[in-house]
């Protein structure tokens, strides 16, 4: 329960913020969903690598190509931050 709760605060500051912050937060849960699922990381690593991802992506301005880009720096950033996890 703490965990959706801090996943529906993390996707209400990315609404807040608005523009590709949303998409950035998306693509980041999805590829630490993906990392945890794969042994990568641990379960509570989700929330932080997902937020980290989020309050880096700039609001920019909201193109096709701005979205795409945003969803795989997201991906990108989470996959490079996990690395830096130790897994215990």
């Amino acid at each position: 329960r703490l965990i959706a709760s801090l996943h529906t605060e993390r996707c209400r500051e990315a609404i807040n913020r608005g523009g590709l912050v949303p998409t950035a937060l998306n693509g980041a849960n999805e590829e630490a969903v993906h990392l945890f699922l794969n042994g990568k990381i641990h379960f509570l690593d989700i929330p932080v690598l997902v937020r980290a991802a989020s309050q880096a992506q700039d609001v920019g301005t909201v193109t096709y190509q701005n979205i795409v880009m945003a969803d795989a720096d997201a991906r990108t950033f989470v996959r490079k931050a996990a690395q830096r996890l130790e897994r215990k």
